[in-house]
């Protein structure tokens, strides 16, 4: 029997879960990350400036059909480290005004978001988006405080929490406008998306694996019981700066570019919080576990998610509906794009297409459809 001894934690809860929970794989692994996180995020940081980046993430499952698992994933997060240590689950808010006066630590599971936003915006839940984006940054106790009407002071205690959440797509479809993606608050999470199923549905589920899923435990476990101080970032950081100068290219050359800065700003922090996830679960079973050490290999393996979700992030920018304004501004886009190319108008394209090798032409519609702009020729 295969009791999880081999490869990493991700991956071996992923080979646990696949046979009986039948989601895409991209939320297995990402299941398996948010609980490396969340029993590590208080423990250990990275030192940026006078500044420290916890291990903490918000992520938002996204796909459209029930048989897509959402649900499932973030339950099954929930029970695994309910096993480890029941505290390490903080508790969803009934207002407001229940996050002060106490912790807030662990993972908060969100299975319906959108029901979960349209509760925060409600009078009693006035200012909760706010509160939420500020405590993404881990603080001491007592750092968070506002005043009250009757000039009392409310404080949180010590915050530090990972919020894993779900939604239907056609909910981001509907509901979500391109200032969404330019506040604060969306562009904290890690949207994995799926549009489609990738297997087959499971109908006659067996039994789960005792043997793997002790083993994994034990690790989540040791892992909470054990971390604690500042990770050494000098095993990739050389290849994060690369990384990140290219990045920001990247980002200065996309259309859209103020409405994806916010996202694209977000994943550098991101970067370095999966680089240490990956590594520390590839010390899964290591007889001498090295977990402040994260190296090329695990940059390599969070570069990966990274980029799933920056391609994730583009996709559902095209789902929005853009203003009036915006779509004249796609329109000089792809005139601006022609002109430059000698294309003075659509009859003159058309004749270039014909004229054009299938290699050019392929071309031309590449650069179009990366610009988001070909929908409004």
């Amino acid at each position: 029997m295969d009791d999880g001894r081999t490869g990493g934690f991700i991956e071996t809860y992923v080979k646990w879960v696949e046979p009986w929970i039948d989601g895409p794989r991209s939320y297995h692994e990402w299941t398996a990350i948010m609980m490396l996180g969340t029993v590590s995020s208080d423990k250990i940081y990275i030192v940026q400036g006078d500044d420290k980046i916890h291990m903490n993430l918000y992520t938002l499952l996204i796909g459209d059909s029930s048989y897509m698992r959402k649900g499932s994933c973030i339950r099954q997060s929930v029970k695994l480290l309910n096993e480890v240590d029941p505290e390490l689950i903080c508790p969803t808010f009934s207002s407001t005004e229940s996050f002060f006066g106490s912790d807030l630590k662990g993972l908060m599971p969100l299975g319906e978001f959108d029901m979960f936003l349209e509760h925060a915006s409600k009078d009693y839940a006035k200012g909760f988006k706010s509160l939420i984006t500020d405590l993404y940054e881990p603080l001491p106790s007592g750092a968070y405080k506002r005043k009250t009407r009757s000039e009392n002071v409310q404080v949180i205690g010590h915050t530090n929490i990972s919020i894993f959440g779900a939604t239907a797509l056609s909910w981001i479809r509907d509901r979500i406008r391109p200032n969404d993606f330019m506040g604060g608050f969306l562009p904290r999470f890690c949207p994995v998306l799926e549009t489609k199923r990738d297997r087959e549905i499971i109908r006659i589920r067996p039994k789960a694996d005792e043997a793997m899923k002790e083993n994994l435990v034990r690790f989540l476990r040791e892992l909470h019981g054990e971390l604690k101080g500042e990770i050494d970032t000098r095993g990739y950081i050389n290849k994060y700066d690369e990384w990140g100068r290219n990045f920001e290219l990247e980002i200065k050359d996309t259309p859209n570019e103020e409405l994806l800065s916010p996202y694209y700003t977000r994943l550098e922090g991101v970067m370095h919080k999966l680089t240490v996830l990956n590594h520390i679960s590839n010390c899964f079973n290591s007889d001498s576990p090295y977990y402040y050490f994260p190296d090329v290999k695990a940059f390599s393996e969070a570069k990966t998610h990274v980029i799933a979700l920056s391609h994730n992030v583009r996709e559902l920018l095209q789902l929005l509906p853009l203003s009036k304004d915006r779509r004249e501004q796609e329109r000089h886009r792809i005139k601006e794009y022609l002109r430059k190319n000698g294309i003075t108008n659509r009859s003159e394209f058309l004749q270039n297409a014909v004229k054009c090798s299938g290699k050019e032409l392929t071309w031309h519609l590449e650069r179009l459809r990366r610009s988001y702009s070909i929908r409004y020729l």
